[in-house]
């Protein structure tokens, strides 16, 4: 049980995230976070995650890009969202990547780049533990008080 990317960005701490592209997947489900700052490091994804990315593997390395789209198309593809900071390593994030975003509905995101990954992941966990918590509560609610009817 996850958190939606909307109700993720709802929260204080994401305040100065920004969707630039895959709008239309906001209602994908978030149950963990990996980072993406190898070439090949799409290749580990287990789907239902946030990824995290600098942007390096990107500007230093143009073929993992092509790499990156061709795993995107796959139809097994369950990524949640991307996550990309500002001003580190791109000056403008290519084209192709939110084109892609936008197709597969997948959105792409932009943070500050003050935010630590650590701060950063530690709130996604943090929102998605609680969301299943809350959720496990109710069902508990809800069966002890049919139970009792």
């Amino acid at each position: 049980m996850g958190i939606t990317v909307s109700e993720l960005l709802n929260l204080e701490f994401f305040k100065d995230f920004q969707v630039i592209a895959g709008k239309k997947g906001l209602n994908r489900e978030v149950q963990g976070v990996t980072i993406l700052d190898a070439p090949d490091g799409y290749r580990w994804a287990v789907g239902k995650e946030l990824t995290l990315t600098s942007g390096y593997v990107f500007a230093h390395e143009p073929e993992t890009l092509e790499l990156y789209k061709k795993s995107m198309a796959a139809p097994s593809n369950a990524q949640a969202a991307m996550v990309i900071k500002r001003g580190r390593y791109l000056d403008e994030i290519p084209e192709d990547l939110i084109l892609l975003h936008d197709r597969q509905q997948i959105p792409l995101i932009t943070m500050p780049y003050s935010i630590p990954w650590m701060e950063t992941i530690n709130q996604v966990n943090v929102a998605v533990m609680n969301h299943a918590i809350q959720r496990f509560c109710v069902n508990i609610n809800a069966t002890y008080t049919s139970a009792n009817h």
